[in-house]
């Protein structure tokens, strides 16, 4: 069986889309055999369908449920259509992830999200908590006014942003998914389980 942090990333990587098993297993940051491994276990699952030709995998009515039962803890924008942030914030010629999470009890200064995400193979990543309306660092009371809101109505729903960052989309994304399953594992695992 996979491991829970695969399925998860793979389940937000078909939001709403189609993609191929080589985009997939580049985005994935894993070999195209244990990207099939995947696929053929969300297949079995009746939670994705691969298209013949060159339509790629997408999710099934089944997929969606699920996706849709997971994104009221988490949510990714990796295609950069909800959240908009400035270069200087990561660096230039960089790749990014942003992650959407709802976390209780949030207590941390974004130091051990950063380790994590270094050691899935990302540069680096950046967290930030909301108060209110704005955005901010853990433990700074500086509103962070470079982040740009493109869909208020679906960040709104979120208290916590992890960007993730890098030149290896694969470190990048597997990243973003091992900190969702950090902060959220007793609420993810048993939907994914399902």
């Amino acid at each position: 069986m996979p491991e829970s942090k695969d399925i998860l990333l793979t389940l937000l990587l078909l939001d709403n889309t189609s993609l191929g098993r080589y985009t997939l297993s580049s985005y994935l940051g894993l070999s195209k055999a244990r990207t099939r491994v995947i696929l053929d276990f969300l297949k079995d699952h009746h939670l994705a369908e691969a298209s013949r030709g060159r339509g790629g995998t997408s999710l099934t009515t089944k997929g969606r449920e699920l996706l849709s039962k997971i994104s009221p803890y988490c949510r990714l924008d990796w295609k950069h259509q909800i959240v908009d942030l400035p270069t200087e914030l990561i660096g230039d010629n960089l790749s990014r992830a942003v992650m959407l999470l709802r976390v209780d009890d949030f207590d941390s200064n974004g130091l051990y999200e950063r380790d994590m995400a270094v050691r899935e193979g990302a540069r680096g990543a950046l967290t930030l908590q909301r108060s209110d309306r704005i955005w901010l660092f853990p433990n700074d009371d500086q509103p962070l006014h470079q982040v740009r809101i493109i869909k208020p109505r679906i960040v709104e729903k979120y208290n916590l942003m992890i960007v993730t960052f890098g030149s290896d989309l694969g470190g990048i994304y597997s990243a973003t998914a091992a900190i969702v399953l950090y902060h959220l594992r007793d609420k993810i695992e048993p939907l994914l389980a399902q």
